[in-house]
């Protein structure tokens, strides 16, 4: 039987489809084989003196190394920008997140993780076009800096900018819905990192403009969610103040309050919060006597915010838990529990899931303290899971029976 004419232009119109396709494919795999060749290329022709892994090294001993690079040259912003294209191009998302996890007790990855794991995800998602997919490849190592910097892509790949003014219709329309909402997430914090990660994202598509990123996170319809984007606003501006080869422009070494002192005072609270880590790292070299004292010169009903941050950067400043306690101990007598308070909040959120730290912590301190980390412990876990046995459970391995109770009823 012959076949009929319109038959056989459907036939090679199938075909013709099927082999436009396999071409572009193609083309496009060479594209992106040509993309890493050039990234890879780049980053081996710097200084640093970076290279690839053998056939026979170790995976974890090799990311030590590359990271170690990084870390003995002084923490350069742009020396973890490249050792990111090197291990992104290599191993991908997921595995670096593993090797991280596995390696986080090194100095080399638990000091600066959390800005390599922004610059990972970033490259995955301008792979990926997908938030739902990165988000699904990260996890809480190094801070959740993988959650920030994904959504940090996101913003800058739909081309949000803005005017003074908050014109912009897509900003509007985009940050509100960006992260869903909090009952979408079977692990709250996961929501949380999401919308501390807008205000990251917005201070990334601003250039580093806080007051504009601020109103852009006045988008967002709760005063907690608004209060979590103007958390990533402050913690991005912080970590550039700290960044030595690309310093942040709402600083100023002699006017250690800017820019917190020309803000609107509903900003304030979380400004003063993280202004104790440029006083900690750009003014007193972690002396924290000296950053205890700048502290006592910010307005006094917002102290507390400060004291609080000297205690969760002692997570990142060292990994002993009896020296965290004693920096807190030597904080003025009224802001010590607040300090303790502190270590445990940013305890909880680099090691989710694993109460181990936290116990430790809040068992072998003064017993004077112990209510205010036990306290404090309850609440942040709150923040692991919905379910609340999970946090019974973790409550009841506190030995002494008070301060059990006190954990499970903390909110």
């Amino acid at each position: 039987m012959r076949l009929k004419p319109y038959f056989l232009l459907f036939i090679v119109t199938i075909i013709s489809l099927v082999s436009l396709n396999i071409f572009l494919q193609t083309n496009k795999e060479k594209e992106s084989d040509t993309k890493i060749q050039n990234q890879l290329r780049e980053t081996l022709a710097t200084h640093f003196n970076f290279h690839l892994i053998n056939k026979n090294e170790d995976p974890n001993t090799y990311t030590r190394s590359q990271m170690s690079i990084c870390y003995q040259n002084g923490g350069i912003d742009l020396c973890y920008k490249h050792v990111a294209n090197l291990l992104y191009y290599q191993f991908g998302l997921e595995k670096n997140i593993d090797l991280f996890e596995s390696n986080e007790n090194y100095p080399e990855i638990f000091s600066r993780c959390h800005e390599v794991t922004h610059f990972l995800s970033r490259l995955d998602y301008d792979l990926e076009k997908s938030l739902p997919k990165v988000f699904d490849k990260c996890s809480f190592i190094c801070h959740g800096g993988c959650y920030h910097g994904t959504v940090e892509a996101y913003l800058n790949s739909k081309n949000i900018r803005s005017s003074s003014d908050n014109s912009d219709e897509k900003i509007a329309k985009e940050i509100p819905i960006l992260c869903g909402k909090q009952s979408d997430y079977d692990i709250p914090q996961k929501y949380d990192e999401c919308v501390h990660g807008i205000g990251h994202g917005t201070m990334y598509v601003t250039d580093q403009e806080v007051p504009i990123a601020l109103q852009l996170c006045d988008q967002l319809t709760s005063s907690h969610d608004q209060e979590a984007c103007y958390s990533g606003v402050f913690h991005e501006n912080s970590s550039s103040s700290t960044n030595t080869d690309h310093p942040g422009k709402y600083y100023k070494k002699d006017d250690p309050m800017y820019p917190c002192n020309i803000l609107e005072e509903k900003y304030l609270p979380l400004c003063y919060r993280y202004q104790s880590s440029f006083f900690a790292f750009f003014l007193t070299n972690h002396d924290w006597q000296q950053t205890a004292n700048l502290c006592l010169q910010v307005p006094p009903k917002y102290q507390y915010e400060c004291f609080q941050t000297i205690g969760t950067n002692q997570v990142g400043f060292t990994q002993d838990l009896g020296l965290m306690a004693q920096n807190c101990y030597s904080m003025p007598p009224q802001y010590q529990s607040i300090c303790i308070s502190g270590v445990v909040i940013s305890l909880a959120g680099r090691y989710t899931n694993q109460p181990e730290k936290i116990l430790a912590f809040c068992s072998s301190i003064d017993p004077n303290q112990q209510l205010a980390c036990y306290g404090q412990m309850g609440k942040s876990i709150s923040a692991w899971s919905r379910d609340s046995n999970s946090k019974k459970n973790i409550c009841q391995k506190v030995t002494d029976p008070l301060f059990a109770t006190i954990c499970e009823n903390a909110t």
